[in-house]
Formats: C-alpha cells, sequence, structure tokens
C-alpha cells in the first residue's frame, strides 16, 4: 500500500501565532481592540468592545492581514493593527455597561479576576479606552492604561465617553468611580458584581447596570 494521505480538516485549523491589535469598523467609529490570531486572517477579540463597534467579546472577525498601524507595549513588544473586513463568527456573550465604586485598584482588579475566573471578562474602561483621530490610530502608538501623570496628548477623548474618568485627571491619583464593561451572560452578571461587593462591603459597590451590546 501507498504511503497514507493525511486527513483534510474539515474547517478551518486553529494556530498559535500570538496576540494582535484589530481595527473594527475601520470605515466608521474605529476601535482598536486586542485578540488572539487564530490563523494568518482570523483574529479572535479578547478585549471587550464600546456598544459604538457593534461587536462583542468572543467574536471572530476577518482582516485583510496588511497592518494600519502599531501598538507597543511597556516592555517593548510591537504588535501590528488589522483592519477589520467583516464578522467570522459571532458571540453570543452580551455586554453590559457597569458603574463601579471601587476604592483602589486592587478592588478593580478583582472583579476582572471574578470574571475570568467564570470564564468571561470584565474590563476597566476608565483605564483600558483612548479616543484617536485617525493619524493617530494608524501610527505607532503606546499602549496607554491610564496610569500617565498627564493628560494623554493624543487622547482625544471628551466627558460623556468611557475613558474620560481617568485619562482627564492625574495618573498619579486613584479615582474610584470607573465605567466598566462586563462580558458575560445575562444571568451571571448580578452574582459577579453582588459577590464581588459581598468580598469587600467596605471599599465596593456598583450600579447603573445597562446591557449595551
Amino acid at each position: 500500500p501507498g504511503p497514507a494521505t493525511p486527513h483534510a480538516p474539515d474547517g478551518p485549523v486553529d494556530l498559535a501565532l500570538g496576540s494582535a491589535a484589530v481595527r473594527l469598523s475601520p470605515e466608521g467609529e474605529a476601535e482598536v481592540v486586542w485578540g488572539r490570531r487564530l490563523d494568518p486572517a482570523r483574529v479572535e477579540v479578547l478585549s471587550i468592545p464600546l456598544p459604538s463597534s457593534g461587536r462583542r467579546w468572543g467574536e471572530v472577525v476577518l482582516h485583510d492581514g496588511v497592518p494600519h498601524g502599531e501598538r507597543t507595549t511597556a516592555d517593548g513588544s510591537v504588535y501590528p493593527v488589522f483592519d477589520e473586513i467583516e464578522l467570522w463568527a459571532p458571540s453570543p456573550v452580551p455586554t453590559f455597561l457597569v458603574l463601579l465604586e471601587a476604592a483602589t485598584e486592587a478592588d478593580r482588579d478583582a472583579l476582572e479576576q471574578l470574571a475570568a475566573d467564570a470564564g468571561y471578562a470584565a474590563e476597566d474602561w476608565s483605564s483600558s479606552v483612548r479616543l484617536l483621530c485617525r493619524t493617530c490610530s494608524e501610527s505607532r502608538m503606546a499602549t496607554d492604561d491610564g496610569t500617565t501623570e498627564h493628560h494623554d496628548p493624543h487622547d482625544h477623548g471628551e466627558p460623556g465617553h468611557p475613558g474620560h474618568l481617568s485619562h482627564r485627571s492625574s495618573g498619579a491619583h486613584w479615582v474610584p468611580e470607573r465605567e466598566c464593561g462586563i462580558a458575560a451572560p445575562a444571568g451571571l452578571v448580578h452574582g459577579l458584581l453582588d459577590g464581588w461587593v459581598a468580598d469587600s462591603p467596605d471599599t465596593r459597590d456598583w450600579g447603573d447596570l445597562e446591557e449595551v451590546c
């Protein structure tokens, strides 16, 4: 008998290609988010997108493979930014916006960890979101967690948009009021938040929960 022929996979094969940034809705109100590269053309979204993008955490998007900008991290790593072409696989997990009272960064981090432990995600939009002009977005930009001492000159955001609570204040001063995105099933969100508060009721609270995408 001849040599065995490898079985062809029935669908796309996920490869370990590391992290990448992808620009959602590049022709509209564009937003750059972080994701996991599944193959040369697909990225799984791991950030929690703002509702204006119409995208959700966990969705898989196709991109054109041509970088339009770069993002650098604190350790000097450089990641390309790819433009989304279309949605490949939708996510059933909705996005919620909630206003937190977190006395310390550790309190905020505890909610993000609780969500991750449950298999979902929470993201402090007050620290993670910057509103950039197209020129800035398509250039090489350092990532910013909102803790810079001065207002980020590239941040074109205004009050009323997620992100302004930290980027409009001194990075040395923690602001307890946080705008947080949560990606989790509706039946789980209240339990996550209540459990988070119950672990430290003197330093944590939440309100104004709203499903936004």
